[in-house]
């Protein structure tokens, strides 16, 4: 596959991360969508972009581990290892409409004992976002990595869990 050529000043993975796009795979990573615990009190600020959110929120911690091979880590003179990816979180509601939006660029400078654990497990990045509490959202996750043009997307749904459900005793 090709690598991505954005236009100057444009977001790379902005068309990527559409709803309803197949999944970008020349970077592979997992990630992990987890509520919040406990979850920001309501006074809390808005983890996001959008400033028009409004309603009841749920908090996600979304904590990504992308595979090191994958992406692109110059050697440095003290023996380290510098690079950096763009990481990108897009939420949309059933409608298609985009809810909440983060991310931003992940600059690393890896000391050699930085880059030996990185090797082992990955390189990680974490971002929260609050979405919206009672509705089906489709979060779309997604990694460029500038120094390539390669980029990785996922688009991971997240369903209400009625409350009912979530606190049963389990038999």
């Amino acid at each position: 596959t090709p690598a991505i050529v954005a236009a100057a000043g444009a977001d790379p993975l902005q068309p990527l991360m559409a709803m309803g796009m197949p999944n970008a795979t020349q970077l592979l990573y997992g990630v992990r969508v987890l509520p919040a615990t406990p979850q920001p009190p309501a006074s809390a600020p808005q983890a996001g972009r959008n400033a028009n959110l409004a309603g009841p929120v749920t908090r996600y911690s979304v904590d990504f581990m992308i595979r090191w091979s994958d992406v692109e880590l110059e050697p440095a003179t003290d023996g380290g290892h510098t690079g950096s990816v763009e990481v990108q979180l897009l939420a949309y509601d059933r409608e298609g409409h985009a809810v909440n939006w983060i991310g931003g660029t992940e600059r690393m400078d890896l000391t050699p004992q930085l880059y030996t654990a990185v090797q082992r497990s990955g390189v990680p990045a974490h971002f929260d976002i609050d979405l919206p509490s009672n509705q089906d959202i489709d979060l779309e996750t997604g990694i460029y990595d500038p120094s390539t043009g390669k980029a990785g997307t996922l688009s991971i749904p997240l369903r209400p869990v009625p409350a009912t459900t979530a606190s049963a005793p389990v038999p």
